[in-house]
């Protein structure tokens, strides 16, 4: 998920042009792709062939994309108020 700290905020200027649901789609589908490769390689190493590592890594990605987009909406609000503060204190 798409979380910016603050000695990085400014470039939360290129999400904040974009649309929520966007965001939220991107940070849901990168969550997802993180959770995939980690089930991926935990199933690789424990001797699973491929057909069986597809089949049970499924639920794992569609599991955390939906969870991911989901936590994205409270990282949109997150992440706006630490832009809005950064603004702020560049003002100064």
């Amino acid at each position: 998920m798409i979380l910016y700290r603050l000695k990085n905020i400014q470039k939360w200027s290129f999400w904040r042009k974009k649309n929520k649901f966007v965001f939220c789609l991107a940070s849901g589908l990168l969550y997802g792709t993180v959770m995939f490769l980690g089930a991926f390689v935990f199933r690789l190493i424990l001797g699973d062939g491929i057909a069986q590592i597809i089949d049970k890594t499924l639920g794992v990605v569609i599991g955390s994309f939906i969870a991911g987009t989901f936590l994205s909406i409270a990282l949109w609000y997150e992440n706006e108020r630490r832009y809005k503060k950064w603004l702020k204190e560049e003002s100064k």
